[in-house]
Parts: C-alpha cells; sequence; structure tokens
C-alpha cells in the first residue's frame, strides 16, 4: 500500500515504515504520533484512488524520529576585477518521520 502525502507544501510518496524528512516543524516533539490528512493518491492491491483534491477520510499516520541537518548548499558571490568573493555554506533543519501506517 502506497499514498502520496502533502507535507508542508512538499508531495512525499509513503509506504508503511518509510523514514522522510519533511521540512522542520518546531512544533514537532521527538516520539509524538502525528497524522497526516492531506493524502492526494492511495494505491492498495493494484488499485488507485485519486482525491479531488484529497481523499475522503484518508489517513497517514507517522512518528516523530528528530531533527536532522539537509545537504549543504552552497552560494558563491563574485565581481570581476574588484576582488570580490563571497562563499556561503547553509544546511536547512529537517524534521525526521517514520510511516507506520496508512488508513483509507
Amino acid at each position: 500500500m502506497r499514498a502520496i502525502v502533502v507535507v508542508k507544501g512538499m508531495q512525499f510518496m509513503v509506504e508503511p515504515n518509510d523514514i522522510i524528512d519533511v521540512p522542520y516543524d518546531r512544533k514537532l516533539t521527538e516520539g509524538e504520533t502525528i497524522t497526516l490528512d492531506n493524502v492526494l493518491l492511495i494505491e492498495k492491491d493494484n488499485e488507485v484512488i485519486v482525491g479531488e483534491p484529497t481523499v475522503k477520510g484518508a489517513k497517514v499516520v507517522a512518528t516523530v524520529k528528530g531533527t536532522v541537518r539537509g545537504e549543504k548548499v552552497t552560494a558563491f558571490k563574485k565581481k570581476r576585477r574588484t576582488g570580490y568573493k563571497r562563499k556561503i555554506g547553509h544546511r536547512q533543519n529537517r524534521s525526521r518521520l517514520e510511516i507506520l501506517e496508512i488508513k483509507g
């Protein structure tokens, strides 16, 4: 069984026991169980249910595993002939979720 879920504007295809990294949310605490109601599609036994825009009554249950850091993104600025160079790195925080079950 698979589902496509929207979390903070990003879509994720999930199955039970999957671990996904979603945009960071301060309200989530480690070990907390949450339900994701914004389910766009469910695939079950080769039968596909598509929502209009979401599947009614469908939920994905997940637990919060903690906070991790994403990959480093490098920004480099340069102006020619002036000696101006700046290199900046940034790592975004992510919340790690483990999918327990898909209901619907």
